[in-house]
């Protein structure tokens, strides 16, 4: 079935209906990949690893789907940063005992061992992103900014600054990534 529209305006909100009623549905052109939630979470988590002494980058990364911090608690931690303070650090020292603050201590490694593409793959496989985001399609476009910035660091020469650049000047000048997923078989394209 294939459901043909006008005007792409409203896609957002047909999208999130159909998922509703449980109609498997994709779209055949949607906003870039830098664009996609799933994606700006994982973009997030990368910014905050590869310049942990940013509160500013941090933050982004705080208050996203992966660590969901109030605006008091962020309030709190930000207060307790110092000039040049791993924020992975202070996050640590600022949460209490719980499964997720044994993902914090693996982000903090890995971000202080620039392994920048295993911190995106564990993140992926180890927490809780595909519950909030459960859609077979949007695994599909984790997995395909995975792919890029494997890419685009590797062109890089492992350079964590020369990445974050490189995803940057993609948004900015507006050579923004295309959506590729495979529609799951009996979905309706949209």
């Amino acid at each position: 079935i294939m459901i043909l529209v006008q005007k792409r305006t409203h896609i957002d909100d047909l999208m999130a209906r159909l998922s509703n009623w449980g109609i498997p549905a994709i779209v055949d052109r949607q906003n870039g990949l830098l664009n996609q939630p799933i994606v700006q979470v994982l973009y997030n988590l990368l910014n905050a690893a590869v310049n942990p002494t940013n509160p500013s980058i941090m933050a982004a990364l705080l208050r996203s789907e992966l660590v969901c911090f109030t605006d008091s608690q962020l309030h709190k931690l930000i207060k307790k940063s110092t000039s040049n303070q791993n924020m992975f650090e202070l996050l640590l020292d600022f949460v209490e005992d719980n499964p997720n603050k044994q993902m914090y201590l693996r982000w903090a490694n890995l971000s202080r061992s620039r392994d920048f593409i295993t911190l995106l793959e564990e993140t992926l496989d180890f927490s809780d992103i595909l519950t909030i985001f459960p859609l077979s399609e949007q695994r599909q476009l984790a997995e395909q900014f995975i792919s890029i910035v494997s890419e685009i660091f590797t062109q890089v020469g492992g350079s964590g600054m020369l990445l974050m650049s490189a995803l940057e000047d993609l948004r900015e000048d507006g050579g923004e990534l295309p959506v590729k997923t495979l529609p799951l078989s009996g979905a309706i394209r949209v």
